[in-house]
C-alpha cells in the first residue's frame, strides 16, 4: 500500500489545481470589490457636501450601508465556503 498525502493527490490531479486557482481568483475578485461600497458611500458624502441635498440623504446612505453590509457578508461566506 502506497502512502499518498493530501499534497501528492492534490497535485496529480489537475482538476483539483484548476479549481484552487479558480477558487482563489473569486475571492481574489470578491475583495477587490470591496472597494465599490466603500467607495460609493464616500461618493455619497461627497455629493451631500457640494451639493447640499440633505432630501435624499437618508435613502442613499442606508442603500449605501446595505450594499456595503451585504458585500462584505458575501465576502465571508465565500472565505467560509470555498
Amino acid at each position: 500500500m502506497e502512502n499518498f498525502t493530501f499534497v501528492s493527490q492534490f497535485l496529480e490531479n489537475p482538476n483539483l489545481v484548476l479549481w484552487l486557482v479558480v477558487k482563489i481568483l473569486f475571492v481574489i475578485g470578491l475583495a477587490l470589490y470591496l472597494v465599490f461600497p466603500i467607495l460609493v458611500i464616500r461618493q455619497i458624502k461627497a455629493f451631500d457636501r457640494i451639493l447640499g441635498f440633505y432630501i435624499f440623504d437618508w435613502p442613499l446612505r442606508l442603500a449605501a450601508g446595505i450594499h456595503l453590509a451585504v458585500a462584505v457578508l458575501v465576502f465571508l461566506l465565500a472565505l467560509i465556503v470555498l
